[in-house]
């Protein structure tokens, strides 16, 4: 059980490559110290690329780098996927954390570290924010898990919510490798559809982008594919590729010059 849960989360935090963890487990223990902390420290760092559009729709492709780093004991944990919280695994398979992370918004020029392009010079940036990030998730099967997963920003003024709800199957998963197929639903509030996929009166008379109100609601579905291979003891590499086609209120956004975006992870991390 703890090992497929393992591979569940790497799947699901393949965007920015936080490893899985192995989170204490729940059956009535009292809330001592030791249960607090868990009997050991784990960890993992590396290194990959990510290709993908260089924000939500863009037409342009950039290339990456990816920073890999997880560290977790007992409840507590800290990687670059969900950022620092607290984190609990039942002996029914249900998890949940709870975390401090960051939405980063998006800019009006091209950055290596951050959303946006020179085409958007004039819509005025999408101000970052730290935000509440919720993770819950269930082992159905062996090799079926279900989650869902929301982000809550947390800066004043901003209000931005979004929520994804998919499942993944690992349709292989022995000795040294593991495959997996994911399936998932994104929503967004009025806030944050807005932000991304919305024009409004201002952003369209200094830009050549047409006015788009973009409602809150289901805006995207995405698929993946993941390839996982131990390389070595403590050395494993990961490839993912996943397609993102934006419906109902993203792709009618004259923001969206690519409506079914494509992107490609490649990672090798040291599991300690």
């Amino acid at each position: 059980m703890m090992y497929t849960f393992r591979s569940f989360l790497l799947a699901l935090s393949a965007p920015t490559l936080a490893l899985g963890l192995l989170a204490p487990s729940a059956h009535g223990a009292e809330l001592t110290v030791n249960y607090l902390l868990g009997d050991k420290f784990e960890a993992a760092i590396g290194a990959g690329v990510r290709v993908a559009p260089r924000y939500m729709g863009s037409r342009d492709t950039t290339t990456t780098f990816v920073p890999v780093m997880y560290a977790q004991r007992g409840i507590f944990f800290i990687d670059t996927s969900r950022g620092a919280g607290l984190q609990l695994l039942t002996d029914s398979g249900f998890y949940v954390s709870q975390s401090i992370h960051y939405d980063q918004g998006r800019g009006v020029k091209s950055d290596l570290f951050r959303p946006g392009g020179r085409d958007l010079a004039g819509m005025g940036e999408v101000p970052g924010s730290a935000t509440w990030h919720t993770l819950m998730a269930q082992q159905v099967t062996p090799g079926l898990s279900i989650s869902a997963e929301a982000d809550v920003t947390l800066k004043s003024g901003v209000d931005r919510q979004n929520l994804r709800v998919g499942a993944e199957w690992n349709v292989i998963d022995a000795g040294d490798e593991r495959v997996a197929l994911g399936a998932n639903a994104h929503w967004g509030n009025a806030r944050y559809n807005q932000a991304y996929f919305g024009v409004t009166s201002t952003q369209a008379a200094n830009t050549r982008f047409a006015a788009y109100n973009a409602h809150g609601g289901l805006y995207a579905y995405s698929v993946s594919a993941q390839w996982e291979h131990k390389l070595a003891e403590h050395w494993y590499s990961s490839v993912q590729l996943t397609a993102m086609p934006f419906v109902e209120h993203a792709k009618n956004s004259p923001l969206m010059a690519r409506k079914t975006p494509v992107e490609a992870m490649m990672t090798v991390r040291y599991v300690y």
